[in-house]
């Protein structure tokens, strides 16, 4: 096989016209030779018979180097106008190039651009078919698809769902046929190129690999085909085929790329669990958000096979499952998963349990509890459990320590291949935008990663410099915001979009579209689903007029406080790529997936005030991770913004360029929360309350084992990692053992036991101090107390517990919140509200401090959409946080635990209280938004 030896500089080369540089040393026609030519070596038999050898991504290079010069002279060519023919016969190679390297999810990406309407002639239709399998039934519906191509296309979808070998075998010598009448050489070669990639397409066919399998196997292949997914990725066909993941019933941490493929493979993994029969599978997800995605997968791959469940929120045992007798899969939040073990004995029916984003271990209250329920699940296994645990994350560079934290026999999969480029860039305040090479896989073996691989002169409209006072950030805000839009605006002109840009605040988010929409006129015409977001908005969230005004010059704000209906329109019309531009905080960077094809990063620092520190290069890799959808483009864009504004120790010239550097480099190792010493005060006593909690929790999971405090600390990860786990430990332990304020928790007997009150503490999911303070407020209780002012009172004595997590709560909790609207006097009245479902808007102005503002803009006016102002919409932002985890989360997990503890009380006014009834009363008066409160909390503790 020739291949020629410049096809790494012609991409690169391709790469830098992209980004507007000039084509030295390449000009387009040579660009588009040496692509035919690398094309052209890949058409012989030989390569036929050893295509998976392209499966690889460093055996496909100069097949991925063809397909992106392609795609880019395809895109210059729209860019310029060329003839319309001219530009659809380019798409069709580049489509070819990627599936013939067997990359089908950027092929796909390529034929979403193409008419099918406008396709000309048989080699044409062949071309989309095989490189969008997908479309071979809208293809089908065509009448111009007659005769042997009709045949062809149709055996083709039969083998796809079917995998029978007959007609495969039939597949390679029709497509012989129509080459051999092919129209030109145009035509002949697109036919010609298009065996190889209907050899990918029959060998990574789902169907094909579960031919021998059992008919329920077969099922969840079979729904797959009818939900868009008739093809494996090479990695899954890889990992599932050659390596003993599919098979095995061993513990695995799954690290692939964002769009690698890990989630189908974790479907994968449940399918097998289940095979045999009736069991249990748990799938957790650390956001909500994340968990109904993958809720919403789940259903439409195992509706008919399985019973699926959606358990999210806060600690919540009431789940109704059957095991025994169903096919059960649980999508779970760690808390509800948490209240689930507690609840019931689920250990025996357990089949595979899967945690998603698993690097969240290190991430606070959270990550805590992540790596206490997989040491419980390890300690079930450690005693003869039959299941699987299952870690994924897209972002870890070492698993060393994971994987012999799960035991020996764990299997590491690990692939880099990526469906889709990622490129970076930095906009410096010297005006320069620079992509670097990154870890491309078409990175020349002379470059590093930080080397420049194309440089833009963009200089910043507006002037800036470095700061942390609080008064020169906020006048500066405008001018990043307006610098920020400019880059905006460049990027939509150089690669298209949709733009994600993220914040770290809300405000921030607002402030920035409102820059952004400024320069551009309103659409002549809207489409719909920005019809029914404005009509939303007029109807039922008057304070969001200006909102209205972003949506219809295709810009919007993303952010936890908008309402959760309006906030799935406006995902909804980012899928349909009817909005431009996007200003979010994470809310849309943890997971989630919409079709961004560039993110700019406004805030790299994390954190506030004198906790600020560069974002960790997780979580960069997560929001990187956003652009670029693997099926929508071949290739996805992260920009990072200079940002001056901010901590000097890390802002100031002659550190910034380190200190950004830092989110570029490998993560280091994951890290334990528990024994982690260098938190904030709170977060420890949130983690101690944890630990107090979890240990509760594995005493009657193991009642014959000695010093259960101790064999749990040498089975978490902290221990595998050379933390000091056992003093957390033993600190929860003497606090079970402590009978100073009464009853013990537990008796130190050999082995440990619960008393009663430890018993009914574990159903509480509370630490051991809570507890103390609940039975406390229990016993003094007075008779007749209305559920509104038992409300007050809960809040008055738990609010600043370690447990709750929203700092805004905890402070008016312990009367030292400042500058607010909030008070605690009404707390009362609010709850009442709540529950008589009183809007939000509503419930904001009639608290006294908002009827009593002197704000240049009165609340009245602004819940009505009168007048805008940032003070105004900051109360709101806090107010809507505390309510909803208040009411929606906090109380009703404070008032089951009442429950549970009333006995403990002796006081015969709490025994008689219908605590669960109370509890249900908040939750069913209205549909608190989990996904806001999860990532309100999450962001502060």
């Amino acid at each position: 096989m020739k291949l020629p030896d410049n096809y790494i500089a012609a991409e690169n080369s391709s790469a830098a016209m992209l980004r507007g540089q000039n084509l030295a040393p390449f000009s387009v026609g040579e660009m588009l030779a040496i692509a035919q030519n690398v094309m052209g070596a890949y058409q012989g038999a030989s390569i036929m018979e050893q295509s998976e050898a392209l499966h690889d991504e460093d055996g496909a290079r100069p097949l991925i180097a063809a397909a992106r010069i392609l795609e880019v002279i395809g895109h210059n060519q729209t860019s310029r106008g060329v003839e319309s023919d001219i530009i659809r016969r380019t798409q069709l190679l580049a489509a070819l190039a990627y599936g013939m390297a067997g990359n089908l999810p950027s092929a796909a990406a390529i034929v979403r651009r193409i008419q099918l309407d406008e396709l000309v002639s048989d080699a044409e239709v062949v071309s989309v078919a095989v490189s969008s399998p997908a479309s071979i039934p809208r293809l089908l519906a065509g009448e111009a698809v007659r005769g042997s191509l009709r045949s062809f296309l149709e055996h083709l979808a039969y083998v796809l769902y079917s995998g029978d070998p007959t007609y495969e075998k039939q597949l390679m010598p029709q497509l012989s046929d129509l080459i051999a009448k092919a129209a030109g050489p145009f035509n002949t070669a697109l036919l010609v190129n298009s065996r190889l990639v209907l050899k990918h397409v029959i060998d990574l066919s789902v169907a094909r690999t579960l031919l021998r399998s059992s008919s329920f196997m077969r099922a969840f292949g079979e729904a797959l085909y009818h939900h868009g997914r008739p093809c494996f990725l090479p990695p899954q066909k890889q990992i599932l085929e050659n390596g003993n993941f599919g098979q095995s019933l061993a513990n695995a941490i799954v690290t692939v790329p964002t769009s690698g493929g890990k989630t189908l493979l974790a479907e994968f993994a449940i399918a097998r669990a289940l095979e045999a029969g009736p069991g249990l599978a748990i799938y957790v997800v650390p956001y909500i958000a994340l968990g109904n995605q993958v809720f919403d997968t789940l259903v439409r791959h195992f509706g008919k096979l399985a019973r699926v469940h959606a358990f999210f929120g806060g600690f919540k045992a009431d789940a109704y499952l059957d095991p025994r007798n169903h096919r059960e899969i649980v999508v779970a939040t760690p808390e509800r998963l948490d209240a689930l073990l507690r609840s019931g004995s689920f250990y025996s029916s357990l089949r595979v349990a899967v945690f998603d984003e698993a690097h969240i271990i290190e991430n606070g209250v959270r990550g805590t509890r992540i790596e206490a329920l997989i040491t419980r699940l390890r300690l079930q296994q450690n005693v003869g459990a039959k299941f699987r645990i299952i870690l994924l994350s897209a972002v870890l560079s070492n698993v060393d320590a994971i994987c012999h934290w799960l035991g020996n026999g764990t299997i590491n999969v690990n692939n880099n291949w990526r469906p889709t480029a990622r490129r970076v860039a930095i906009w410096r305040n010297t005006g320069r935008l620079a992509w670097i090479y990154a870890n491309d896989t078409l990175r020349p073996d002379a470059r590093q990663p930080n080397d420049t691989l194309v440089e833009q002169v963009l200089p910043w409209p507006k002037t800036m410099y470095a700061t942390d006072v609080f008064r020169e950030v906020r006048a500066q805000l405008p001018a990043a915001f307006m610098n920020v839009a400019y880059l905006a605006r460049f990027m939509w002109q150089l690669l298209g979009g949709p733009i994600l840009i993220v914040c770290a605040t809300k405000a921030n988010t607002r402030g920035l579209a409102k820059t952004l929409a400024a320069s551009i006129p309103p659409h002549a015409v809207q489409p719909q689903c920005i019809i029914d977001i404005i009509e939303l908005i007029e109807r039922e969230h008057k304070h969001l007029s200006a909102l209205s005004n972003l949506l219809q010059r295709g810009v919007t704000y993303h952010n936890a406080s908008l309402p959760m209906g309006v906030r799935k329109l406006i995902e909804e019309a980012i899928r349909q790529r009817k909005i431009t531009y996007v200003s979010a905080t994470t809310t849309l960077a943890e997971g989630v997936d919409l079709p961004f094809r560039t993110t700019i990063l406004f805030d790299w620092l994390s954190g506030f005030k004198d906790k600020q520190v560069p974002m960790p290069s997780l979580l960069f890799r997560n929001i990187a991770g956003r652009c670029g959808r693997a099926g929508e483009f071949v290739e996805g864009d992260t920009v990072i913004f200079d940002n001056l504004l901010g901590a000097l120790r890390y802002t100031h010239e002659a550190v910034r360029g380190e200190a950004q550097s830092q989110l570029l480099t490998a993560p280091p190792p994951l890290t334990s929360t528990i024994g982690n010493d260098n938190l904030p005060q709170h977060e420890r006593e949130a983690i101690k309350a944890t630990i107090s909690s979890q240990l509760m929790a594995v005493i009657p999971e193991h009642p014959s084992v000695d010093n259960i405090d101790q064999h749990f600390a040498i089975s978490s990860y902290a221990h595998f990692t050379g933390g000091d786990a056992s003093s957390a430990l033993r600190e929860a332990r003497n606090e079970l053992l402590d009978s100073s304020r009464g009853e013990p928790f537990a008796l130190a007997a050999s082995p440990m036991w619960l008393t009663p009150k430890g018993l009914a503490a574990n159903a509480t999911g509370l630490s051991a101090a809570t507890v103390n303070e609940l039975v406390a407020f229990l016993a003094r209780l007075p008779a007749q107390l209305n559920i509104d002012m038992l409300s007050l009172e809960l809040i008055r004595t738990v609010g600043f517990l370690p447990e709750q997590g929203n700092l805004t709560l905890s402070e008016l909790a312990a009367g030292t919140l400042k500058r607010s609207y909030l008070d605690l006097n009404e707390w009362a009245d609010l709850s009442s509200k709540w529950r008589a479902r009183v809007r939000y808007e509503d419930m904001f102005i009639e608290m006294r401090k908002a009827q009593k503002s002197t704000s240049a803009v009165h609340p009245r006016t602004w819940v009505e959409g009168q007048s805008e102002n940032d003070y105004v919409e900051a109360q709101y932002d806090k107010f809507v946080e505390v309510v909803e985890y208040g009411f929606g989360v906090f109380l009703p997990w404070m008032l089951r635990a009442c429950s549970y503890l009333a006995p403990l009380s002796g006081n015969a006014h709490a025994v008689g209280r219908d605590w669960m009834g109370e509890a249900a009363a908040y939750e069913t008066a209205r549909h608190a938004d989990l996904e806001a409160v999860d990532v309100n909390i999450d962001n502060q503790v």
